[in-house]
């Protein structure tokens, strides 16, 4: 198959990469020539450019999108007329699907649960997938969602499917959620631990490591997934504000138990 990755950051350049040698003929698109050329060199891709080309857009089978969400109407408006399978890599899945079923073309939502904090083509790894899964969330036939998840396979990684609506409740939970506390720990305590990098604990690294993850990236996912957020991030405030008044009542015996209760629920 022909495929083509519109972004190649981490998460793109490690699928074309991927995808590449497992033996698709791949295409990649950057808006910067520096990015292209990179992938080119170091064979992440075999073709590329700065931009999309209209009139050669059906020489492609699949098209992964893996840009900014807040990029997403421009671009399935652009590709409103491709005939092939147009697909994601996006953390909201609500918005791929509303936008591409409004569009009419054949589609096929899917979120790997891969990447780190790093970004940029020179972080694309073309195993990160492996032993990973990618949620395939939300498709208009039978017959795309079977060829994408077979791609997604083919470079190593597990399926499991649900609903776009479920995606966004379960992953603002598991990842949305996660990298708030990690923002907002990382500012509140910077007055207190500004030079005192070398002494860090484990525990405060570990919590904290997300929040290097791009910036823009997060701008866009937390406006597009605003509503489970907002609910879930009150319920995590409500169980700080239980903890916080057990500690200031020097409740020795419910903080023993209700961080037992955290225990059993992990």
């Amino acid at each position: 198959m022909k495929i083509c990755v519109i972004g190649l950051g981490q998460i793109g350049g490690s699928l074309a990469s991927g995808l590449r040698q497992s033996g698709e003929w791949v295409y990649g698109i950057s808006k910067k020539k520096e990015t292209v050329d990179y992938a080119i060199r170091n064979n992440i891709i075999d073709d590329g450019a700065t931009e999309i080309n209209l009139r050669e857009i059906d020489n492609f089978d699949v098209i992964f999108l893996a840009v900014h969400l807040g990029l997403y109407e421009e671009y399935i408006k652009r590709l409103r007329q491709f005939s092939g399978i147009l697909s994601d890599v996006g953390s909201v899945k609500r918005t791929f699907y509303t936008l591409s079923k409004k569009s009419g073309i054949r589609f096929v939502g899917c979120h790997p649960i891969a990447g780190t904090e790093k970004s940029g083509i020179t972080s694309a790894d073309p195993n990160i997938f492996k032993g990973k899964y990618c949620i395939i969330s939300g498709w208009s036939d039978k017959s795309s969602k079977e060829v994408v998840e077979g791609l997604w396979k083919k470079i190593g990684a597990e399926t499991i499917c649900m609903s776009p609506k479920y995606h966004d409740k379960l992953l603002c939970a598991i990842s949305h959620l996660p990298h708030i506390i990690a923002f907002t720990l990382v500012n509140s305590t910077y007055g207190i631990r500004k030079g005192y990098k070398e002494i860090f604990g484990g525990s405060f690294r570990d919590i904290t490591r997300v929040a290097q993850s791009p910036a823009q990236m997060w701008v866009d996912i937390f406006l597009q997934n605003s509503d489970y957020i907002i609910k879930q991030t009150e319920k995590q405030l409500a169980e700080m504000q239980k903890i916080l008044m057990m500690i200031k009542n020097k409740q020795k015996n419910k903080i023993l138990k209700y961080i037992m209760k955290s225990k059993e629920k992990i």
